[in-house]
């Protein structure tokens, strides 16, 4: 890479997450754009001139997974909390910010090409990345995301030249395109050029998401090397404290998350207890076995605090 650049990126980069967000409308909805740089000036500085050679996927794909795993390490806690004032004027997210730039040069061909834990590793920090990108580029405080109208749907990340928005990523890309728990709707519309970014599903996607919420899953950083045993870590912590069996009443207390996304995790109540029985330690374990086995369990879904997670 060119430092020269680096630096020249990194010294524009604050710049373009507070003021220089660049609305686009596709389909009537207009969007954010968080790594459009100004509209001034953008080939200078943006990509480093016009002679320089987009980097393969993979490169670029390692670079921001590094720059997460720094912002990790200086600004969010092993709870998962966010120290979003301290990090949005850190040195350390103007070079994020400068490197997120360079995701619009990405061939979309050459990523989709990437093994699958490259290409899943990649799209949740990916996501993970634009939610915490989003909030600080609000510019103020907010006590929670339901108070900034249409967040899931309004910032994006220009990839390879399309828009993907919070949305896109999780529910087009990671979910396969499945409809939205809310609204019935895919993401993708028949001939939509990033239904061909596939990623095969695991629904342990869902204990790694974070939407910024307190009752979202902790912000952790994903590698190809470690996908698989992360994303079981992820889930038996995320169930340790957000399912709760209660064998007294034959009932189990769950998150949001499973009433939400249960078609995810089965077709059935007991097919989504069922599987969510695999995260669980003893004894909760087998507790809820236990009840399963009886047919006779009740589910009960707790509230989701929807409180900002991090300050």
């Amino acid at each position: 890479p060119n430092r020269s650049n680096d630096r020249c990126l990194s010294a524009m980069a604050l710049k373009w997450a507070f003021t220089a967000m660049w609305a686009r409308i596709r389909h009537g909805q207009k969007f954010m754009v968080l790594n459009d740089p100004d509209r001034e000036g953008a080939h200078e500085g943006a990509q480093g001139g016009q002679d320089t050679p987009a980097r393969p996927a993979p490169a670029i794909a390692a670079d921001m997974q590094r720059k997460c795993l720094a912002l990790q390490g200086d600004f969010i806690d092993e709870k998962g909390v966010v120290s979003y004032t301290a990090m949005s004027t850190s040195e350390l997210f103007a070079s994020y910010a400068a490197a997120a730039v360079e995701l619009r040069t990405v061939d979309l061909k050459d990523l989709n090409a990437l093994p699958a834990h490259d290409k899943l590793s990649f799209f949740i920090n990916i996501y993970n990345a634009l939610t915490v990108h989003a909030l600080i580029a609000v510019g103020r405080r907010v006590g929670s995301v339901l108070e900034i109208p249409k967040f899931w749907q309004s910032f994006a990340y220009n990839i390879g030249g399309e828009l993907f928005t919070l949305d896109d990523v999780e529910h087009g890309v990671m979910r396969g395109n499945r409809p939205h728990p809310t609204t019935g709707k895919v993401a993708f519309a028949e001939g939509d050029p990033r239904l061909a970014i596939t990623v095969p599903f695991d629904p342990r996607l869902h204990f790694a998401l974070v939407c910024g919420a307190k009752s979202c899953p902790a912000i952790r950083v994903y590698t190809a090397a470690n996908i698989a045993t992360a994303l079981e870590g992820a889930a038996r912590t995320f169930c340790s404290s957000e399912v709760t069996v209660d064998p007294a009443h034959k009932q189990v207390h769950l998150s949001q998350i499973f009433k939400w996304y249960g078609c995810d995790f089965g077709a059935t109540q007991r097919e989504i207890l069922t599987a969510i029985c695999a995260f669980l330690e003893t004894p909760a374990k087998e507790q809820l076995e236990g009840l399963l086995a009886s047919g006779d369990v009740g589910v009960v879904y707790k509230s989701y605090n929807w409180a900002l997670n991090g300050h």
